[in-house]
């Protein structure tokens, strides 16, 4: 089988620690109140990009890991980790020495905590839904995983501090410049991944003459961002009529409009119904193209070649070669 398919990069989005970036005008109106009785609101968005993020409808859930307290002397905030079960974060916590690598690693030690303990969230809330009556201190904020009918999107943990700060050249965090404001919004980082559906191709001969008969077939389409996809297979049609007249050709982006094209039609049979079939690929699903052929009577038997490529360590100081090779009926594509 020859399967040629370009995955892109996948798209990342920076997330901030206490930062206040806007991200249009996509907040919801109503406001979801924590409970908590504190001044603070925290809006987490996901900067769309190119993608169809905002189609998954992502939740929030948010913790509050420490309490918080503005310095009496400093312009900063201080963090006491007292809440079970976040108080193992506090051992060695330094604020002097924090980088951002520092409060990822706190992230997802807290994330491993709230999956270990079962710890319930002060407020849950959709993506671009304001969360409003937070106290001071520090927040994890987790987003499970939220799928659209193409891709499944895995959002990373974040910590956010509230309140945040804001400088002349966009958000800071406990410096002595800036101004402090209990209006916070940050943005989530995430990865995509594709997911994927089958194609199913289903063969049917009317007045079948008993010959061994493979027919092959070429598939392609092409992905809104124009990557191609390519791929060829095979249904074998047994001369002792036994065996399933299909095959199925998995790891198909979801989405995505495939043309299925018969190259090959047992040479001693022709097309009744059209040689080439169209069917959209959904995700965990398959999308079903028929064929019926018929005898026209050549007397000649066919047969299909499939591309095989194999690694040959002696082929060109060890490269992979091109194996044409004969379908075997007993093969699964």
């Amino acid at each position: 089988m020859k399967h040629r398919f370009s995955n892109r990069a996948l798209l990342v989005l920076a997330t901030c620690v206490a930062c206040v970036l806007a991200f249009g005008a996509t907040l919801a109106q109503a406001a979801i109140d924590s409970g908590m009785g504190g001044k603070n609101q925290l809006t987490i968005g996901v900067a769309d990009g190119e993608s169809d993020v905002k189609d998954a409808k992502a939740q929030v859930n948010v913790y509050r890991i420490a309490t918080g307290a503005k310095d009496s002397q400093y312009d900063t905030y201080k963090y006491t980790f007292e809440a079970d079960p976040f108080t193992e974060l506090g051992k060695g916590y330094d604020p002097q020495t924090m980088n951002s690598d520092s409060w990822q690693a706190m992230a997802e030690a807290a994330k491993k905590i709230v999956a270990d303990n079962g710890t319930t969230p002060v407020a849950t809330a959709s993506v671009g839904e304001p969360i409003t009556g937070l106290a001071d201190g520090l927040y994890l904020v987790l987003i499970p995983d939220a799928s659209t009918a193409t891709h499944v999107y895995t959002f990373q943990a974040s910590i956010v501090a509230l309140p945040g700060k804001v400088g002349a050249d966009g958000p800071v965090y406990n410096t002595a410049t800036g101004a402090w404001t209990d209006q916070v919004q940050a943005v989530a980082k995430w990865t995509m991944t594709p997911r994927k559906g089958s194609l199913r191709i289903n063969k049917d001969i009317t007045d079948f003459v008993g010959d061994d008969a493979t027919f092959t077939y070429h598939i392609t389409g092409t992905l809104p961002d124009g990557t191609a996809y390519e791929n060829y297979a095979a249904v074998h049609y047994a001369a002792n009529g036994e065996g399933d007249h299909y095959t199925i050709v998995g790891g198909i982006p979801a989405g995505l409009e495939v043309t299925v094209t018969e190259i090959n039609d047992g040479a001693q049979y022709s097309s009744v119904d059209g040689s080439s079939k169209t069917a959209t690929i959904s995700a965990d699903e398959e999308a079903p193209v028929s064929f019926t052929n018929a005898p026209n009577d050549s007397g000649k038997v066919g047969h299909g070649i499939e591309n095989h490529f194999v690694f040959d360590k002696d082929y060109n100081g060890g490269d992979w070669r091109l194996d044409a090779r004969a379908i075997n009926a007993s093969e699964v594509l």
